[in-house]
C-alpha cells in the first residue's frame, strides 16, 4: 500500500500492529508493538513509512491496521503476561488469528509450510528424522566420493612416475657435443659414400656439389680471406668457448672465453684435451 491510499483510508491515530524487525511470518520471534500512528504516511527513500506512538519512522509493509476492540485487548494481554516476559517495546504475547494466520499463507504460498517443516527438525522426532536422512545420504555417497578420491590419486602416481624419468636426466654439454659429433661424422661417412660411388667406374661420375661444400667446412675449417681479420670463436667438447689470438708460423692460439686472462693454447692440443674443437663464428 503507497502512502497516498493508507492517508486516505487511515486517520492519524489509528491502533496497529507494528514489526520493527521482521514479520512474524518471516521469524516467529518477531517483536510486536501494540501502538498507534502519530503522523500520516509519507514517502521516506523509496519506501512508504509512518510514524508511532514511541517509536519512529516503520514501513507501511510492517504496520497492520487493527480494530480498536483488538488494540484494547492487546493491550490487556501485555499488561497481564508477567513481569519477566514483557518486553518495553511490546512483543508477541498471543497466537496469531486464524484470520491473520490465513493472510499470511495467502500472501506467502508455501513459505508457512517450509518455515514449519524446517522448524520441526528441531523436535526430537524431527531431529531423529534429520539424522537418519544424514546417514542415509552419507551411505551413499562416502563411497562414491572415496572412490573419486583413490582415480585421482591414481592419476597423480602417474603422472609423478612419468615425471620422474625426465627430472635430473638432461643431458650434460659433453653428451650434447658427442651426439653432434655423431651427426656430423654420419655426414662424413655419405660424403665419403658419394665419392666412392662416383669414382668406382672406369669413366668417374662428377662428384655431387654438396660434397665439396660439406668438405670445405669439414672440422670448422673455412677458406681463409687474406682481408679477414676478425678473430675466430670456438666451442670444445666440454661446451666452453675459446676465441683466437693469433696465428705463429703454422699454429693458431687460442684463449678461453672468460673474462680473466688466461694463457695462449694451441687448438690442436685443445682438440686434444678436450675431445673436439669446431668453429662457430668469427668477430673482430
Amino acid at each position: 500500500m503507497n502512502a497516498e491510499t493508507f492517508n486516505a483510508l487511515h486517520p492519524v491515530g489509528t491502533p496497529v500492529f507494528a514489526y520493527p524487525g521482521c514479520r512474524p511470518e518471516d521469524d516467529r520471534n518477531a517483536t510486536r508493538l501494540v501502538t498507534r500512528t502519530r503522523s500520516k504516511a509519507s514517502v521516506f527513500g523509496d519506501a512508504p513509512v509512518v510514524m508511532l506512538d514511541g517509536y519512529e519512522r516503520i514501513s507501511l509493509s510492517h504496520v497492520d491496521v487493527i480494530s480498536e476492540e483488538q488494540f484494547t485487548e492487546a493491550r490487556a494481554a501485555e499488561a497481564a503476561a508477567p513481569v519477566g516476559e514483557q518486553l518495553p517495546t511490546g512483543g508477541m504475547t498471543d497466537r496469531l488469528t486464524p484470520q491473520r494466520e490465513a493472510e499470511i499463507a495467502e500472501r506467502t504460498p508455501g513459505r508457512a509450510a517450509a518455515l514449519t517443516a524446517w522448524l520441526n527438525q528441531f523436535s526430537p522426532v524431527g531431529g531423529q528424522r534429520a539424522l537418519e536422512n544424514a546417514e542415509t545420504v552419507l551411505e551413499e555417497d562416502v563411497p562414491a566420493l572415496l572412490a573419486e578420491l583413490a582415480a585421482v590419486r591414481a592419476e597423480r602416481d602417474q603422472a609423478q612416475a612419468e615425471l620422474t624419468k625426465y627430472v635430473g636426466k638432461e643431458p650434460t654439454v659433453a653428451e650434447e657435443m658427442a651426439y653432434l659429433n655423431r651427426c656430423l661424422n654420419a655426414v662424413y661417412d655419405l660424403c665419403d659414400e658419394a665419392k666412392r660411388q662416383a669414382t668406382r667406374w672406369e669413366n668417374p661420375l662428377p662428384v655431387p656439389e654438396w660434397v665439396a661444400a660439406v668438405e670445405k667446412a669439414a672440422d670448422g675449417q673455412r677458406a681463409d680471406d687474406p682481408n679477414d681479420r676478425r678473430h675466430r670463436v670456438f666451442v670444445d667438447g666440454k661446451g666452453n668457448g675459446w676465441i683466437s689470438v693469433c696465428h705463429d708460423e703454422g699454429t693458431e692460439w687460442v684463449v678461453p672465453v672468460q673474462p680473466e686472462a688466461a694463457v695462449e693454447q694451441d687448438v690442436r692440443d685443445v682438440a686434444d684435451e678436450t675431445g673436439s674443437l669446431r668453429e662457430i663464428g668469427r668477430c673482430w
